[in-house]
């Protein structure tokens, strides 16, 4: 039986990098940004979330019995945790005059992020 872990793992990083493409391409903009810009990219990862899911499960699963699960928790919950901590610096502005460090705020975790899953 071929070893495909290896493929499996790049679908992972692939997938990973389109799910969390619309809170690259915020960082990206040069428009200024409402906070609702912010939680409609967040809502937007969240939607796509279970379907990443299943593939890290398949690449962290290698037959019935033999689940890796602590590299599952480990990738599952990167874009979570991104979410949220997105949400919480969102919930966390008191106007529209912090916009700017919001917006830096966010690239620095979007930033922690990729590191975490690009070393």
């Amino acid at each position: 039986m071929p070893n495909i872990k290896p493929d499996q793992k790049l679908k992972v990083v692939y997938e990973l990098g389109i799910l969390l493409q619309p809170l690259k391409e915020l960082i990206g903009r040069t428009a200024p940004l409402t906070i609702d810009d912010y939680r409609i990219a967040c809502a937007k990862v969240q939607s796509g979330d279970p379907l990443w899911r299943r593939t890290v499960d398949e690449f962290t699963t290698f037959s019935r019995d033999l689940k890796f699960s602590a590299e599952y928790n480990e990738i599952s919950h990167i874009p979570e945790r991104l979410w949220a901590s997105i949400k919480a610096i969102i919930n966390g502005q008191s106007g529209p005059q912090n916009l700017n460090d919001l917006f830096l705020r966010v690239k620095g975790e979007i930033e922690r992020a990729e590191a975490s899953m690009f070393p």
